[in-house]
């Protein structure tokens, strides 16, 4: 099975080989064998590529897919290669995922705001720090642009989905 995965804007191939006693998977052009196993009942895993091994959490919402990694929440889109080829075949003209805001990935609390209302960012550049599961996440930019509303301030408690940064 064919992935791509798209982690704060960097794109990685993944093909899994589950036909064989241990799978193995092709990431980018490297080949090595891999197990993935859930822990506990919330959407914490751990990983095993060939000789290291990760533990992450995977939090999905209405504003894509988020990965909290090693102290640090990152932004991610991965596809199958169902829609890998429905979008070669459709020039790619689906809009960005979360393009002109920037959504809380999960509960949490607002520690620092990173930028102004009218501030010029980059795509993936640091615009604020959330703490969420016993974390500090620095939160990027989904898209280049001007700051048009910043819609919280640190010690604020904020929910899943809701709207933090607006982009124009």
């Amino acid at each position: 099975m064919r992935y791509r995965a798209e982690i704060d804007g960097r794109c990685i191939e993944v093909e899994l080989d589950e036909n064989r006693h241990r799978p193995v998977a092709r990431i980018n052009d490297r080949q090595v064998e891999v197990q993935v196993a859930r822990i506990g009942t919330a959407a914490r895993y751990a990983v095993l590529l060939g000789e290291r091994s990760f533990e992450f959490e995977l939090h999905r919402n209405a504003a894509g897919s988020w990965v909290a990694w090693a102290g640090h929440l990152y932004h991610c889109r991965i596809e199958d290669a169902r829609r890998i080829e429905l979008t070669r075949l459709a020039g790619d003209r689906s809009p960005k995922l979360l393009e002109g805001t920037l959504r809380a990935p999960m509960p949490g609390l607002i520690v620092e705001v990173r930028v102004e209302v009218g501030d010029v960012v980059q795509q993936g550049q640091g615009v604020l720090v959330m703490e969420a599961m016993k974390m500090e996440n620095e939160l990027r930019a989904p898209c280049a642009g001007r700051v048009k509303e910043v819609r919280v301030a640190p010690r604020q408690t904020v929910d899943q989905d809701q709207v933090l940064i607006v982009f124009g």
